[in-house]
C-alpha cells in the first residue's frame, strides 16, 4: 500500500510542477525525519524528484530529471540544471548553482556562493570496493564563493 505524503510536505507560495515533475518522493531507506519543506517561488521541471525528507529555502530550481535525496538542507537561491543528482545528506548553502551532469555525493558540504561547472562530480568514497569503506566515507567541503571547472573529480 503506497503511503499518503501529502502531510509530510510544506511547499511555499508559487511553488510550480511540471507534470512529470515528482515532489515527496518517499526514500527506498529508512530515515529519521520526512518532514519535507520547499520555501517561496520553487520551480520542479519535467522529470525531476524532490525526496520526502529534504529541506530548501527559497527559489530552488529543479532542472529536467535532477534528483535531490533525503535528508538534504538546501539554502535559498539553489538551482540544480539538467540530468545532476543531489545525493542524500548534504548541506548546501545560498547561491549555489550546480551545472548540468553533475553529481554530489553523500554528507558534502557546499558553502555560499559556489558555481559548479557541467559535469563536476564529487566522490566521497576513498577505498572504492574495499568492504570497510562506509566507514571511511566522508563528505567533502567546498568553501564559500568556489568555482569549479567542467569535467572535475574531487575524492
Amino acid at each position: 500500500m503506497k503511503k499518503n505524503t501529502t502531510k509530510l510536505l510544506s511547499k511555499g507560495k508559487n511553488t510550480r510542477r511540471e507534470n512529470t515533475a515528482i515532489v515527496g518522493q518517499m526514500p527506498l531507506r529508512k530515515i529519521a525525519d520526512l518532514k519535507t519543506v520547499v520555501g517561496d517561488n520553487a520551480l520542479f521541471l519535467s522529470g525531476s524528484v524532490f525526496y520526502l525528507g529534504s529541506r530548501a529555502g527559497d527559489n530552488l530550481i529543479v532542472g529536467h530529471n535532477s534528483v535531490i535525496r533525503e535528508e538534504n538542507l538546501i539554502g535559498d537561491d539553489f538551482s540544480l540544471w539538467s540530468n545532476s543528482t543531489i545525493d542524500y545528506g548534504c548541506k548546501i548553502g545560498d547561491r549555489v548553482k550546480v551545472h548540468c551532469n553533475c553529481y554530489i555525493s553523500q554528507f558534502t558540504t557546499i558553502e555560499d556562493d559556489c558555481f559548479f561547472a557541467p559535469g563536476v562530480i564529487i566522490a566521497n568514497d576513498i577505498h572504492p570496493g574495499c568492504s570497510l569503506s562506509k566507514k571511511c566515507m566522508k563528505g567533502a567541503t567546498i568553501r564559500k564563493g568556489a568555482q569549479i571547472g567542467c569535467n572535475v573529480t574531487i575524492l
